[in-house]
């Protein structure tokens, strides 16, 4: 049925986003992995779908891609929570924020099990891809913050702001 409706609705991030999550409820993991990278190529700011994309990463052994968008998927849920809803109801959440936490603790725990297990290089290796994934997404989330902005601007109306928002990102 959902594999139907994303048929149907190839533009609907959250059909996508549930797609992906049944894909990996029934173990097709990379089927699964294109569908969360689909919704959110679709929507940028869907914190659930970044954070299904993290799981599957993590599952792969790619901690460091995966702790990077644990990190996304907080940092939405994160701007989310402070965007101003003009006095509509809205549920808050911190399910990405205490994935991402999670993920630290188990990445942390993976580093002393290799070193436990004398796998040096592997440590080496590990802790080098985290060092780069780290420098490379505050690029990442400079730019999410400024087109974010430039967003908000753009529906408060503020057109100049907002393209300067957008040229700074660019």
């Amino acid at each position: 049925e959902l594999k139907r409706s994303a048929v149907l609705s190839p533009a609907d991030a959250e059909v996508h986003e549930m797609l992906g999550r049944g894909l990996t409820a029934s173990g097709d993991d990379d089927t699964a992995l294109a569908e969360f990278k689909e919704a959110v190529a679709l929507d940028p700011k869907r914190s659930q779908a970044m954070l299904g994309w993290a799981e599957l990463l993590e599952k792969r052994g790619d901690w460091a891609n995966a702790m990077e968008r644990y990190h996304q998927a907080a940092a939405l849920e994160t701007a989310r929570d402070r965007e101003d809803h003009h006095g509509q109801p809205f549920l808050s959440s911190t399910i990405a924020q205490t994935a991402y936490r999670s993920a630290q603790a188990r990445l942390e725990e993976h580093i002393k099990e290799l070193k436990v297990a004398g796998k040096t290089p592997e440590v080496a290796a590990l802790e080098q891809q985290m060092q780069a994934a780290e420098s490379s997404a505050g690029s990442t989330v400079k730019l999410q913050e400024l087109m974010h902005s430039g967003d908000e601007a753009r529906a408060n109306r503020g057109l100049d702001e907002a393209e300067n928002f957008y040229k700074q990102a660019v």
